[in-house]
């Protein structure tokens, strides 16, 4: 048996995989190296020893680092191809591992060279090294391993005492700060507020509705937050922010009062948590008219509970479109309606009043004129306003024979014409 080693130090060329082209001779103990491909899914090893006998053996195609085992066979005097062992697992790993070791071989075998040393001789004092730093290497392991003693006494100076106990003190402290990181971090709430009820009231006044609102707001999380309230189409009258729990330590920390904040998006309440406080706020919302239809809409904060009542002081009120579906209680004089919204839920109240046929209301006319005098004649501008028409029937200006009508407008009149009687 002889053995021969393969490591990266070997260059393998294969050019195009084609031919028969052989790399780099490389020497390797006493024999020269020489590896050729033959095909391109074959390759062979070529050992030439001093006696110039030919041994050769077949390999994979791709060589790993590592250390190689050849072993020869031979049955009278013929020498069968070698079989190719590899001795380490094919990672490079353990060739990192071992390099070390290679490349003291290497600088021996330089040493050796240059003071002509016989290889033998160089074999032997590389084992005798070998054993000497495997010696000393378990003299270390021993001496590192502790004693397994049951009792004894240990005797220490105060000062490697002292500095023992602080690094354990230091060490206690590092663990908690880490178990309060840990806690922190299992603590964390999945929402940073809540809007738990919103309870609103509001009165249509003409072209506008007031709101008296109670709200019940909670910060979960830590710090500062902010909160999306009204959008820019509301306009607030008055707010009141109560802590929850109403203790003077909380009333008294002007710091941590919540505080309503107004930007291109609307309105927005800062808070910072985690804390508990009301909120009663007044406010008016437009409420536009077009066609003797009233609209109503309001976009409320996100909240868990959204009550909604308000109060239509007319009679005569008949409700067209309503979103969400709500409750229309008609009284003597007025009108309530009832609803509830979910968080995202936008109110939309359209309704219109009616003529009691009942109650005999007399038509008005208000007339307002502005007259200029000029060579050719007057010019008269009137501006009509009509009270208590339920429809827009047709409707009869009587003037005089020699007044010339220039123009008549009204977004409510579809024509208009001039006849003379």
């Amino acid at each position: 048996m002889k053995r021969y080693v393969l490591d990266t130090d070997t260059a393998i060329y294969w050019l195009n995989g084609e031919g028969k082209i052989q790399n780099k001779v490389k020497q390797i103990g006493p024999s020269n190296l020489r590896i050729t491909r033959m095909s391109p899914r074959q390759t062979d090893i070529c050992v030439y020893l001093r006696s110039s006998a030919v041994l050769r053996m077949q390999i994979p195609e791709n060589i790993w680092p590592g250390t190689y085992t050849i072993h020869r066979k031979q049955k009278r005097g013929k020498t069968e191809p070698l079989k190719f062992f590899e001795k380490m697992e094919k990672k490079m790993e353990l060739y990192n591992k071992y390099k070390l070791l290679h490349d003291l071989r290497d600088l021996w075998r330089k040493i050796g060279n240059a003071l002509n040393l016989k290889y033998h001789f160089r074999v032997m004092l590389t084992l005798v090294f070998f054993i000497i730093t495997c010696h000393f290497s378990l003299a270390s392991a021993e001496e590192l391993t502790l004693p397994k003693i049951e009792s004894g006494k240990v005797m220490l100076p105060w000062t490697e005492l002292k500095l023992l106990l602080e690094e354990i003190e230091t060490l206690k402290t590092v663990i908690a700060q880490e178990k309060d990181k840990e806690k922190d971090k299992e603590d964390i709430p999945p929402a940073e507020y809540s809007i738990s009820s919103a309870v609103h009231n509001g009165t249509i006044k003409g072209e506008t509705g007031r709101f008296e609102s109670d709200f019940s707001v909670q910060v979960l999380k830590e710090g500062w937050i902010t909160i999306p309230f009204f959008p820019n189409d509301v306009g607030i009258e008055t707010v009141r922010i109560e802590p929850a729990n109403s203790s003077p330590e909380t009333a008294s920390d002007n710091n941590r009062t919540p505080q309503f904040i107004r930007d291109e998006n609307g309105y927005s309440l800062i808070a910072k948590g985690p804390a508990a406080f009301r909120i009663q706020a007044i406010f008016h919302i437009p409420v536009q008219i077009q066609n003797f239809i009233h609209t109503l809409t309001f976009l409320p904060p996100r909240s868990v509970i959204n009550r909604m009542t308000i109060q239509i002081p007319e009679k005569g009120v008949r409700v067209i479109h309503t979103t969400p579906a709500g409750r229309m209680i008609q009284e003597e004089n007025a009108a309530i309606f009832e609803t509830i919204l979910s968080e995202r839920d936008t109110l939309k109240l359209s309704w219109k009043i009616e003529k009691d046929a009942g109650i005999t209301r007399k038509k008005q006319a208000v007339l307002h004129s502005l007259a200029s005098v000029e060579k050719s004649g007057i010019s008269v501008f009137t501006e009509v306003i009509l009270k208590h028409i339920a429809s827009l029937d047709p409707i009869a200006f009587y003037l005089p024979p020699d007044v010339e009508i220039i123009n008549v407008t009204s977004p409510d009149i579809e024509r208009w014409d001039v006849k003379q009687t």
